[in-house]
């Protein structure tokens, strides 16, 4: 090795140790991250405030919710979707799910969930019936008719269609005080086992 080499050596080696950290930073920067917020889905596939609405896909359950598939109990989401009758208000058990705790996935991730049922209550009409709660308040409810669609919760294909109407039977609670003023008028449920009769082919087999 020449004179001049080794004296130039040094120089280049430590022009290396210098500029390879900032070509190496250059090589692996990281990728410029958006300021965009990620799209924020839908909770479920129910059409909103009718049933004949578009269909909201893809949402929360799209491809993270099992098949709907197999044989035995298909989990099942109930979701109150809509009401088309005005300002009427509607007892606390009409909120809940009003079918078997086997069959019930409120609450469950979404990889649990198969069906999802949507409710829509369509029309209202003449009282049928009047109960009586903490022995004073009486609460007049109104004959309803209500529409279900359901879904497969994977996909979002719809599964079935159908009505049914309300029955007889008083509510166990209601909301007697609804935004400050009272409210003795409202919506009269279906009745569990016609619900669960209606459903039962869906999820059972």
């Amino acid at each position: 090795m020449s004179r001049r080499w080794l004296l130039v050596f040094p120089v280049l080696f430590a022009l290396a140790l210098v500029t390879l950290p900032l070509y190496g930073e250059a090589l692996f920067e990281d990728e410029p991250v958006s300021s965009e917020p990620a799209p924020v889905l839908p909770p479920n596939p129910c059409p909103l405030g009718r049933p004949d609405a578009e269909v909201r896909h893809p949402n929360a359950y799209t491809d993270r919710a099992a098949p709907y598939s197999g044989s035995g109990v298909h989990p099942v989401l109930f979701v109150n979707a809509g009401d088309g009758v005005g300002d009427v208000g509607r007892p606390y058990d009409t909120w809940s799910l009003r079918v078997p705790v086997e069959w019930d996935a409120e609450g469950e991730p979404e990889s649990a969930v198969q069906l999802i049922v949507c409710e829509y209550a369509v029309s209202a009409g003449e009282v049928a019936t009047t109960c009586t709660y903490g022995g004073a308040h009486e609460v007049d409810f109104l004959h309803t008719s209500y529409a279900y669609r359901v879904f497969e919760a994977r996909t979002s294909r719809p599964v079935a269609e159908f009505t049914l109407e309300s029955g007889d039977v008083c509510p166990s609670s209601v909301d007697a005080d609804n935004g400050g003023r009272p409210d003795y008028r409202m919506l009269q449920s279906p009745r569990e086992e016609d619900l669960v009769n209606a459903l039962r082919p869906l999820v059972e087999t």
